[in-house]
């Protein structure tokens, strides 16, 4: 499914039904949408074992980066009613006469509401994150539930990184990383502990130690 996205890109139905991606990938003519979907969910499972193959990879033909570059997003969901478990979801919440939509659309909670990119805090979002070596390769990736803040995710995400291995690196981070003074010490505590030698941006109006 990746390769074919690489080359073709299209929805995984349509993947399921195009024919002339046998063209270069035989394999397709057996696809199902199910198929497709469950092998996400080994995927998801497997995911440090494949993350571990590629850092490992990387090493071995000279590769591995001495300097990482941590950023996150949000993606949105839009709710549509043609989806019946968010459809459901919507008309519980307006018999419960609710002029808000609730925190949370699913369980357990992964998509929520937050202050997405966007500055729209109706949808439901995840978080994503990832760490991107000087190749321009993701090195490690995580999704996280909607409300979770940039600040918070360094110290966890300098475990995992180290899992694979990586010492002796620079790690580079933008404002939302090193945002609310309280947290922002936490984070620069946990690269020191880590041995990183770091650089982080920091908004020039945000605080009076900067100023």
């Amino acid at each position: 499914m990746v390769a074919t996205q690489l080359s073709a890109p299209q929805s995984k139905l349509r993947l399921s039904r195009a024919k002339n991606v046998e063209l270069f990938f035989p394999e397709a003519a057996a696809l199902t949408v199910e198929r497709l979907y469950k092998a996400m969910d080994v995927l998801e499972k497997g995911y440090p074992a494949v993350e571990q193959k590629l850092v490992d990879r990387l090493g071995a033909v000279g590769l591995r980066s001495k300097l990482l570059s941590h950023d996150a997003t949000t993606q949105g969901f839009r709710i549509r009613y043609d989806d019946v478990e968010r459809a459901k979801i919507e008309q519980e919440r307006l018999d419960r006469g609710e002029g808000e939509p609730v925190a949370t659309v699913n369980d357990p909670p992964l998509r929520m509401r937050g202050r997405s990119k966007i500055k729209r805090s109706d949808r439901p979002q995840v978080a994503i994150e990832a760490v991107l070596g000087e190749h321009k390769l993701i090195v490690h990736h995580a999704t996280h539930a909607g409300n979770t803040t940039d600040q918070t995710l360094t110290p966890k995400t300098l475990e995992a990184v180290k899992g694979l291995g990586y010492k002796d690196v620079t790690w580079t981070a933008g404002t939302g990383m090193n945002r609310r003074p309280a947290v922002a010490i936490k984070t620069r505590d946990a690269l020191r502990a880590a041995r990183f030698d770091f650089v982080m941006g920091e908004g020039m109006s945000r605080t009076n130690a900067v100023k």
